[in-house]
């Protein structure tokens, strides 16, 4: 519209001469007509700077969207921090929990130390008659009793004396003592005594316990067990 405008100016102005020569009646209608077409070109830049121009209710509205996603994204953030440092705690305790597993685990009480020391240097326990040197003559004894229920002659043989004594009247002592053993079916009363308690007498243990006694004149069956250079060893099995 503008331009229209501007044409029909150029023009005026090019044929003005002209025009107020010839009347000016026509010269007042043709300004009448600018001015008509300059005003309406004005009013049309008006409205289209006016549609482009945002309304203030649209601009407050959009500004409060943007503060509450702004408020959203801090919550987000917020809790993300939180987490981290929730799973920060979580493994700095277990870490501390480990530590003094591993330091409780290392460490000893010391009163605890001082009685696990006290057990360690604590003797075994000895029975009636048994000196404290003897500690070794209960695992002779065991090995004894098992080859003896065994009927192993082999190693009873081993753990007897050179001169193992197996009869007194008539005395008989080193070989053939397991012929008159199997000849007397004496396996059995050999295994009876065995079992019984070993009680010191003189240099030897022996079983009964009877027999350690004086005043029961004890004449049965009964073992002895002594020891040669540093190793227990059967001594003898008689009666009477």
């Amino acid at each position: 519209m503008a331009l229209g405008c501007g044409a029909v100016l150029f023009a005026w102005e090019r044929t003005r001469p002209r025009v107020l020569c010839q009347s000016g009646s026509g010269f007042r209608r043709l300004v009448e007509m600018a001015l008509l077409l300059n005003r309406r070109a004005t009013l049309a830049a008006a409205t289209t700077a006016g549609e482009a121009r945002p309304l203030p209710g649209a601009k407050s509205h959009l500004r409060g969207e943007l503060a509450q996603e702004r408020r959203h994204r801090l919550a987000i953030f917020a809790k993300l921090r939180k987490l981290s440092l929730m799973k920060a705690g979580v493994r700095f305790l277990a870490s501390v929990l480990l530590l003094l597993a591993l330091a409780a685990g290392g460490c000893q009480n010391p009163e605890k130390k001082k009685k696990t020391t006290k057990q360690e240097a604590k003797p075994a326990k000895v029975k009636p008659g048994q000196e404290s040197t003897d500690v070794d003559f209960d695992g002779f004894v065991s090995r004894l009793r098992k080859a003896v229920t065994a009927h192993d002659m082999k190693t009873i043989a081993q753990m007897m004396t050179a001169d193992f004594g197996y009869s007194l009247n008539p005395e008989r002592s080193g070989d053939g003592v397991f012929q008159y053993w199997d000849e007397n079916n004496l396996w059995p009363e050999l295994e009876g005594i065995l079992s019984e308690k070993f009680v010191k007498k003189q240099e030897y243990m022996v079983a009964p316990p009877q027999f350690a006694d004086p005043s029961l004149n004890y004449d049965g069956y009964r073992a002895g067990i002594r020891r040669v250079n540093g190793s227990w060893k059967f001594a003898y099995f008689v009666n009477g």
